[in-house]
Parts: structure tokens; C-alpha cells; sequence
């Protein structure tokens, strides 16, 4: 009998790990309450969806190359009370501090955590804030990308 029990746990691993792998690769989709606040301020939906999701995949993985990836060249950070511009390639201890808070990932999906003001909308209560600027002068196309990340 104990080695049913050991061929069952054995058999059951597999599907544990794809449970686990299925939970870090979920796609975020916007609520309609979101949606319809995201509307009201002309964001480009899309591209918010997309940026939630590479900013959570990042978390996930342990990417800050995929966190960043539509950050400004220069990004505000805020640390222990202290708000500093730095390059997003120079961020070093503070994305690796940024990568290791807990729950993060799950915050920055939860559209209960996140705030729409003006022209920026802030995930996981304020920890990163994006913004939406026009791309020509007639504002045909707009581009969403990260601005600001407050570390807790």
C-alpha cells in the first residue's frame, strides 16, 4: 500500500507544477468597471492590458528586463522616502529589491488595487504608476508606458 501512495504523489507532481506555472502565465483582462474608467480617459485599452501583463509575466519570472520593458529611458523611483530619477538599465539593487516583494505579482492583476488619475493609472496600490502620451501631434496613436515605481 505505502508504495500505491508513492506512485500516486509521483503521478500527481506533474500536475501540481503545471498548476503552479498556470497561475504565474494567467492573462490579465480588465474589468468592466476598469474598462469603462480606462474609456472615460482615452486609454488605449490594448496596450494597458499588455503592459499589466508584462509588467505581472516580469514579476512572475523574476525578469526586471520584462518588468521595464515599456518603461521611459528614465524612470522615477521611490525608495525609503527618497525620489530619485534613474536610467532603467541602472536600477540594480532597487529591481532586485522591487522583485522580491511578496504578492506583488497578484497586486498588479487585481483591479481592486489600482487607481485611474488624470492621464496615469497607478497598479498594486501606487507601486507602479504608467502613463498614456500622444505619439503625433493629431494624437491618432498613443503610447502607455511606466513612469514612476515606488518601492514599499
Amino acid at each position: 500500500m505505502p508504495g500505491l501512495v508513492l506512485i500516486g504523489l509521483a503521478m500527481l507532481q506533474p500536475v501540481l507544477s503545471a498548476k503552479a506555472q498556470d497561475v504565474e502565465r494567467r492573462n490579465y483582462v480588465l474589468s468592466s468597471d476598469l474598462r469603462r474608467d480606462l474609456d472615460a480617459h482615452q486609454f488605449d485599452v490594448g496596450q494597458y492590458e499588455g503592459t499589466v501583463n508584462g509588467i505581472a509575466e516580469g514579476l512572475a519570472s523574476g525578469n526586471l528586463a520584462q518588468v521595464l520593458d515599456r518603461a521611459l529611458p528614465t524612470i522615477r523611483v521611490t525608495d525609503e522616502g527618497k525620489n530619485t530619477l534613474i536610467a532603467k538599465g541602472k536600477l540594480g539593487a532597487l529591481g532586485q529589491k522591487l522583485l522580491n516583494v511578496p504578492g506583488l505579482h497578484d497586486d498588479v492583476m487585481d483591479d481592486q488595487q489600482t487607481i485611474v488619475r488624470g492621464d496615469e493609472i497607478g497598479l498594486a496600490r501606487g507601486t507602479f504608476w504608467i502613463s498614456q502620451a500622444c505619439v503625433d501631434q493629431a494624437c491618432t496613436q498613443k503610447k502607455i508606458s511606466l513612469v514612476t515605481i515606488n518601492l514599499p
